[in-house]
C-alpha cells in the first residue's frame, strides 16, 4: 500500500512538472512556437484552470486510468482511436485475448503506421498526452529548468553566457538577503549551484580588468558558463516536445 501510494505522489509530480512547462510554452512569447491544443484533447481547457492542484482533481488524475473497460453503447460514428469487439464469453479467455491481441495490433498499426517497424512501440508510444508507464523522468534536473526559468530567463529572455552568469548571481544575491530577513525561509525559486558562482567563489564582482580577467578563466565559473549554456539548449528542447504534447523522458 506505501508503495503505490508512492508510486501515485512521483506520478502526480510528473505530471506538475510537465503542466509547468506547458503554461511557459502556452504564455510566454519568447517560446516563438505555438502548443499543438489537438494533443492536449484529453486534459480539457486547459487555460481555465488557476493552478495545477484544481486541474488535477479535476482531469489530471484519470489520464493514466486503464482505458479497457466493459461498454453498453457505441458511439455513432465510433472515435478513431477506439476499437470495438465482439467476444464470445462460451470460449477460454486465453484463445479470445490472443485472437483480440493480433486484432488490435492490426489496427493499431493502420493508426500509428510510424511506429509499424518499432521493436519497442508500447514502450515509446505515447498516446493522450499521458506519461508511458515506466517512462524515466529526471524530475530533480526538471525542476531546476524551472527555477533558472522563473528565476532569471524569463525576465532576461535575451542573455547569453557571462551575462547570464552575472544575472544568475545577481538573483541569488537578492534571494540570500530575502532569506535572512525572514528567518532563513527559503525562497521557491532558489537557484541551485549548478547555474550560480555566488555560493562558491569569492569574487563575487570584480572590480579591475586583472581581477576580471582571472574570474572568468576560473574553472568553476567556466564549469556553470557550460551548464548555463546546456541548460537553455535543455528548456528549449522541453519546451519544443511539450508544444507537440510530449513529455522528454527515456521509455
Amino acid at each position: 500500500m506505501g508503495g503505490q501510494r508512492r508510486a501515485s505522489a512521483s506520478q502526480k509530480e510528473k505530471y506538475r512538472l510537465w503542466w509547468e512547462f506547458l503554461q511557459i510554452a502556452l504564455t510566454d512569447d519568447q517560446t516563438g512556437r505555438g502548443v499543438e491544443r489537438d494533443k492536449y484533447s484529453a486534459w480539457g481547457d486547459i487555460e481555465q484552470y488557476k493552478n495545477f492542484e484544481s486541474w488535477w482533481q479535476d482531469k489530471g488524475r484519470f489520464l493514466q486510468q486503464p482505458v479497457v473497460r466493459e461498454v453498453t453503447t457505441i458511439p455513432n460514428p465510433p472515435p478513431k482511436n477506439m476499437l470495438y469487439l465482439e467476444v464470445p464469453l462460451n470460449r477460454a479467455p486465453s484463445l479470445i485475448a490472443k485472437r483480440a491481441r493480433h486484432i488490435i495490433a492490426k489496427q493499431f498499426d493502420k493508426l500509428h503506421p510510424e511506429l509499424k517497424l518499432s521493436r519497442r512501440k508500447t514502450a515509446s508510444f505515447q498516446s493522450d498526452s499521458g506519461f508511458t508507464p515506466n517512462r524515466d523522468i529526471r524530475m530533480a534536473f526538471y525542476r531546476q529548468l524551472l527555477a533558472l526559468y522563473h528565476a532569471v530567463i524569463k525576465k532576461h529572455p535575451t542573455l547569453r553566457g557571462v551575462e547570464l552568469l552575472k544575472a544568475c548571481n545577481s538573483y541569488d544575491r537578492q534571494m540570500m538577503k530575502w532569506e535572512e530577513g525572514h528567518g532563513g525561509k527559503k525562497k521557491r525559486y532558489r537557484l541551485n549551484a549548478t547555474y550560480t558562482t555566488h555560493h562558491r567563489h569569492g569574487l563575487l564582482s570584480p572590480k579591475s580588468t586583472e581581477e576580471a580577467w582571472t574570474y572568468w578563466l576560473d574553472p568553476i565559473v567556466q564549469g556553470v558558463l557550460r551548464s548555463l549554456f546546456r541548460a537553455q539548449k535543455q528548456l528549449d528542447a522541453v519546451l519544443q516536445a511539450v508544444a507537440q504534447g510530449e513529455f522528454p523522458g527515456k521509455a
